[in-house]
């Protein structure tokens, strides 16, 4: 899956592809999400080899919790919202 949203001066793509089980990859999947404003990546969340599940914000990187893929999507446009300062 790829999906790629270009509104303005942001960005927001999703790529989520199936992978071999293996210990870096438990659940056989692998996907980046990042949000983009004004060039600057300012969330991201991945599971690269061999840092497991975390996300990138300010600049650092903080493991996170996963539960399936849409929780993680869900998770993801919600921050996304927060930092827009949407309410929903």
């Amino acid at each position: 899956m790829h999906k790629k949203e270009v509104a303005g001066d942001e960005i927001i793509e999703v790529k989520v592809w199936k992978v071999e089980t293996s210990t870096n990859y438990p659940e056989g999947i692998n996907y980046r999400m990042v949000y983009i404003k004004r060039g600057k990546r300012l969330l991201g969340y991945d599971n690269n080899t061999f840092e497991g599940h975390h996300k990138h914000r300010h600049g650092k990187k903080t493991p996170i919790r996963f539960i399936n893929l849409e929780h993680l999507f869900a998770r993801f446009f919600k921050e996304i919202r927060r930092m827009r300062g949407e309410r929903k």
